[in-house]
């Protein structure tokens, strides 16, 4: 149709009086084709609609489809002057160290940052100064390591290097990880990896003890055992473990739950639960010194204002109520299956479970099962009680079964650990405890400065 309307105006155009005097042309040429004005304007105007960036190579890149004005995130412009004072950021594609949970020990993993968030939004780079800020958090794909060769390092300095990604990859909050600057080698451009010496990443998962596992122990990524984690030395030893505890008191430590009220103390296990729900929910039942119109939380029998348990609605037009436990805060929280919770058993008689209030708000925090009526006395003391009472009536089974678990309170449940074909054997050499005992004996054998007296 183009093409007709050009040659109608050609053709007209020829006929015109004004023909051949010199006035103007519709036609121009370009590149030595001759072609009509109106032709020319559109081919040279095609991609003035298109994305910026389509290719493969930005995409690997992660660089956005369309070009945003931007910032880095915080309101700050990216610019050179954005940075820190000494330029330091941690950017995508760069190498980071971060502790994970395999077999109940804690183990140093290698990664490589493929993701940047502020305050849930994507960024190009974080700044060091606010990596350990609530707001920050890192996407990773952990890195495998193998012992290094002499073709790697001919200068023998490094024994350790990266050699493909294995399967752990998750978002992490900014405070967990800690950014590292390895030797970068490679035996052709196209095939570049990292090189570690043993020392650096013992000393470096020394310091991520120190800082993470006190403060974030919930947080800390879990990973299963395989062949390529934990890392292992020539002998198939695994190494770079924290602490070569027992198995059954490593979750313990790690996780740090415990019951407020029980003398001597009771630690729980996080795999263990619903022994949890339970044994609160005896102090509940039985304990004389829990007010129970104060409805304590249900995981650590503080008053309720301190404590709130967050439900959400998994994905699925059937979805059922799960912890948010992004949102929830307790000193005991744990994820556990409220389905699960509600029913009684003679394995786990209790049926202490979170619900949602009908006369609250939706948003408003859970509520639980065995203080239900105390809620409903203090906070609707309008509603007829009669119209609820099967939630908070407990069976005889239910009674029975608590007041054994009240009686035998102080006993400490051990987890039954699946037998593995081939045990994980820990690398001594590889050990985080030689770190910290090598730096004690220094400090407490380093030989002092004297002056002789005149």
């Amino acid at each position: 149709m183009q093409e007709l309307e050009d040659a109608t105006a050609d053709a007209q155009w020829r006929n015109s009086s004004s023909y051949g005097q010199g006035t103007f042309s519709n036609t121009v040429e370009i590149g030595g084709v001759v072609m009509n004005k109106s032709r020319a304007i559109s081919r040279h105007f095609r991609y003035i609609t298109s994305a910026s960036s389509t290719d493969r190579l930005c995409q690997v890149a992660q660089e956005s489809r369309f070009k945003p004005i931007g910032t880095g995130g915080l309101g700050v412009s990216v610019t050179d002057d954005a940075h820190d004072v000494n330029g330091l950021s941690l950017s995508i594609l760069q190498p980071i160290a971060m502790l994970v949970l395999c077999e109940q020990k804690l183990f140093l993993c290698i990664a490589e940052v493929n993701g940047l968030f502020l305050d849930c939004q994507p960024v190009d780079y974080i700044l060091l100064s606010i990596l350990s800020e609530k707001i920050a958090q890192v996407s990773y794909q952990a890195l495998h390591l193998v012992p290094a060769c002499y073709s790697d390092d001919p200068d023998g300095m490094n024994d350790w290097r990266t050699s493909n990604l294995f399967s752990l990859s998750e978002k992490v909050s900014g405070t967990l990880v800690q950014p590292i600057n390895p030797t970068v080698a490679s035996h052709n451009p196209c095939d570049s990896f990292f090189l570690f010496e043993s020392s650096v990443l013992m000393a470096i998962a020394a310091n991520l003890q120190d800082h993470v596992v006190c403060g974030h122990r919930k947080a800390i990524p879990q990973v299963k055992l395989s062949d390529e984690f934990p890392y292992r030395e020539q002998h198939r030893k695994a190494c770079f473990v924290m602490e070569l505890d027992d198995t059954n008191t490593g979750v313990v430590d790690h996780i740090g739950l415990a019951c407020p009220k029980c003398q001597p103390s009771i630690s729980f296990d996080s795999l263990l639960r619903q022994h949890i729900i339970e044994h609160i929910g005896a102090h509940i039942l039985h304990d004389p010194s829990v007010d129970r119109s104060s409805e304590p939380c249900r995981l650590c029998l503080r008053p309720a204002p301190l404590c709130k348990v967050i439900l959400k609605k998994t994905k699925g037009r059937m979805g059922n109520l799960a912890i948010d436990m992004k949102n929830s805060t307790c000193p005991n929280l744990v994820k556990f299956s409220i389905r699960i919770a509600a029913k009684c058993t003679n394995a786990s008689p209790c049926t202490n479970h979170p619900m949602h209030c009908p006369y609250c708000p939706n948003s408003s925090p859970a509520v639980w099962s065995y203080t239900f009526c105390q809620h409903m006395v203090c906070i609707h003391p309008a509603v007829p009680l009669d119209k609820h009472s099967s939630i908070w009536t407990l069976s005889k089974l239910e009674k029975d079964g608590m007041r054994q678990v009240w009686h035998h309170r102080l006993n400490q449940p051990k987890v039954c650990l699946k037998t593995q074909c081939v045990p994980l054997v820990i690398s001594e050499t590889h050990c985080i405890c030689l770190v910290l005992g090598f730096v004690l004996f220094v400090v407490f054998h380093e030989p002092t400065d004297t002056v002789d007296m005149p």
